[in-house]
């Protein structure tokens, strides 16, 4: 089997809607089928070589040929409304908010794979029961800002509470962009569900407040919103906005790719302690799949050093496997440290988040946001 395999992108016309990579070499042997992100590990200085190395260092590996597919939409959404007999055998990208929605459906099929052993026993379990979405790779949301317009502004930013004082300022308020919970945005959906816990469990406040705040100095100080994160960055980078809810890696990119250090990304401070939203993206296994052996292989491989290695410069989360956490790239030392971090996850368990995210997007819609 060829060593090195050439990819090309394909629209492919189905109800659900993808856009696939595909082998252009002759398929051989079982084929995975594999749902996920559009934005799969394509991050990096060499995109298709990543993807080569992950996708044809397993078809070498197991003689057979993977198919990456991308569903419109986020993929719990895909995965619980396709049609009976088009659900793939793996997906990866099931995060904090999405899993236990196909956790609960009964899609899965539960593995723990062998290589679990490399990963931190709570990380293990972030996204539900050990053995239903295996994680392989994690961060923090952010709030990245201009370091200019922050000092500018009396430092609000960086080692407070940026909640707080985006709420209470409209001169600040007027320049934050965040991806929009109520259109169906995952990064708003876990922003907010950042700012509830902090609110509920640090401040010991009203959560609404906060929403109330942003609200007051509408129309000539509205925050911006967007769709998504990509749309978000975008309006970020074009100067709509001075801060942009995004990831604390934002840092190690930035000067990885040597754009300069006039971006700095913070979480939110009270008494010297952090707290942040701990995102965490996983696979699964249907239970549909008529390869179940050959999947559970795959995910296995995602665990393994070859893969993990690609993680930190290629997605710009941390590896799950922790030898790969432990040799990361230099530029990391600019970012801050998870273990400096209080996750506030643990106050949503997957299996309650989306029912419970549900429901604050109802209230924000009755505040008017």
């Amino acid at each position: 089997m060829a060593a090195v395999l050439v990819l090309t992108v394909v629209l492919v016309a189905a109800a659900y809607g993808v856009v696939q990579y595909e082998s252009l070499r002759a398929p051989s042997g079982p084929t995975l089928t594999i749902w996920t992100y559009p934005s799969f590990f394509d991050s990096g200085l060499h995109p298709n070589r990543t993807l080569a190395t992950i996708v044809g260092g397993f078809e070498n590996l197991t003689g057979s040929t993977v198919v990456l597919e991308y569903p419109t939409g986020d993929l719990a959404s895909a995965l619980l409304s396709a049609r009976p007999g088009t659900l793939p055998d793996v997906v990866l990208g099931l995060d904090e908010i999405t899993a236990g929605q196909v956790e609960k459906a009964g899609l899965l099929f539960p593995y723990t794979p062998p290589n679990l052993v490399s990963v931190n026993a709570t990380l293990a379990g972030a996204l539900g029961p050990p053995g239903e979405v295996t994680p392989y790779e994690f961060g923090y949301l952010g709030l990245d800002y201009g370091r200019n317009f922050n000092n500018a502004s009396g430092r609000p930013f960086g080692g407070g509470d940026f909640f707080t004082n985006l709420s209470a300022q409209p001169a600040l308020a007027s320049q934050f962009i965040y991806e929009d919970p109520v259109a169906g945005s995952i990064v708003g959906e876990e922003f907010l569900a950042w700012q509830v816990e902090f609110y509920t469990h640090v401040l010991h406040e009203n959560w609404t407040g906060f929403w109330t705040g942003l609200l007051s100095h509408c129309p000539s100080s509205c925050p911006v919103t967007a769709p998504d994160w990509t749309d978000a960055f975008n309006a970020f980078s074009s100067g709509q906005g001075q801060s942009l809810v995004s990831y604390t890696t934002d840092t190690a990119y930035n000067a990885y790719f040597r754009y300069g250090g006039a971006v700095n990304s913070t979480v939110a401070f009270v008494g010297g302690h952090a707290y942040g939203w701990e995102t965490v993206y996983g696979a699964g296994i249907l239970r549909s799949s008529p390869r179940i052996p050959l999947a559970e292989r795959f995910v296995n491989w995602m665990l393994s050093g070859t893969v993990q290695s690609l993680v930190a410069t290629n997605e710009w989360e941390y590896p799950a496997n922790q030898t790969a956490l432990a040799d990361l790239p230099s530029v990391y030392s600019l970012a801050l440290s998870p273990s400096e971090i209080t996750p506030l996850d643990p106050y949503l368990p997957p299996l309650q988040a989306s029912q419970e995210i549900s429901q604050w997007i109802l209230e924000l819609v009755a505040l008017g946001v």
